[in-house]
């Protein structure tokens, strides 16, 4: 091969050498591209958006000091679950959110005696590996139209006074599930309903609709 072809040939190879870098580099950057864009992805996935019904929990809490359950009820998928363990979890030392249309009987059956509250709280300790702390520890009843002797049982658990109860339930199921209970005095019931405007608007984009407020207050000096 002569002197012109052996520089033809190293030109070649450097191009391709270059070219196969440039490949190697741009899909390293694709990739990581795509990774941010997952992360970003669960990150928001992971976000529990503002709701005006946390206000009132708090001041259950506050108001009530453990002298009273609260019963959330509304339609399914309303953020019910998901909005009182976030409450949980920002106000409470510890918690245990027991979903009643998932778990095992092994649970259901700490209910059916309740003359030894100890049992059925280190019952539930064992089972959660969870470790509650007095007026410091949250119990939740996810769903307690599956299980209406856990409802019944918060007569015994709030005289009881160790821990906080928040109890969840889709409308129309807590209302026909009562049958052979007795339905707690002790139980302070709330609604809860999807997110309204001002809610969506909050979540979206953090406006808080001030000035949405503000044009419905000057039509009403207007008026």
């Amino acid at each position: 091969m002569g002197i012109c072809g052996k520089s033809a040939f190293q030109n070649l190879q450097i191009c391709v050498i270059s070219d196969f870098k440039n490949l190697q580099i741009c899909g390293i950057f694709h990739t990581l591209k795509l990774q941010a864009a997952v992360s970003t992805a669960c990150e928001v996935s992971a976000l529990v958006f503002r709701r005006k019904i946390y206000d009132r929990l708090l001041s259950w809490k506050k108001e009530r000091q453990g002298k009273t359950a609260l019963l959330i009820e509304g339609a399914r998928r309303v953020g019910k679950s998901t909005i009182v363990e976030e409450f949980a979890r920002n106000e409470y030392r510890s918690y245990i959110l027991i979903d009643f249309s998932l778990v095992s009987r092994q649970v259901t059956d700490l209910f059916d005696d309740l003359t030894n509250l100890d049992f059925l709280f280190l019952g539930l300790q064992a089972i959660f590996q969870v470790d509650l702390h007095e007026r410091e520890s949250l119990i939740i009843f996810d769903e307690v139209q599956f299980c209406p002797r856990a409802r019944q049982a918060i007569k015994a658990l709030v005289k009881d006074h160790r821990y906080d109860y928040i109890e969840t339930g889709s409308l129309i199921s807590i209302q026909k599930n009562v049958r052979d209970i007795l339905i707690p005095s002790e139980e302070e019931r709330i609604r809860m309903y999807p997110m309204d405007y001002e809610e969506f608007s909050l979540a979206v984009n953090g406006n808080d609709c001030s000035m949405l407020k503000n044009f419905q207050a000057v039509r009403l000096t207007d008026n």
